[in-house]
């Protein structure tokens, strides 16, 4: 992995946050502990703003840039879509269906190397 900046939200398929990251499932994170982040992000995803923070949820969810009709935080979508076949595919038809990929966002809470990685 490349360098890594404070508050950065990174994709993986891999299932835990690296060292110095947090899943973003929506956790709270108290101030104190965390300021230099708490000062990027603020209350936009939760907390009381006074002794916690709240990291964004992404689960089950897919992030989107800001800007047309969309604010920072705004959560939005459904959580499954259904999929209809027309009545006219025949028997012989070949369906093929990709269980879904677990994907893990996590964010950086402190810039610390990563196994490997040259930070």
């Amino acid at each position: 992995m490349s360098q890594l900046f404070l508050a950065e939200v990174r994709i993986v398929s891999f299932g835990f946050a690296p060292k110095g990251g947090a899943l973003c499932n929506g956790q709270l994170l108290p101030i104190n502990q965390n300021q230099a982040l708490f000062s990027l992000l603020g209350t936009t995803y939760g907390g009381d703003g006074v002794r916690t923070f709240q990291l964004p949820n992404l689960q089950a969810s897919m992030p989107i840039h800001v800007g047309n009709g969309f604010a920072q935080g705004q959560a939005g979508g459904v959580g499954t879509v259904g999929c209809f076949l027309p009545r006219s595919v025949d028997s012989s038809t070949d369906i093929r269906t990709n269980e879904p990929c677990d994907l893990l966002f996590w964010l950086t809470l402190k810039r610390e190397p990563i196994h490997g990685s040259k930070v």
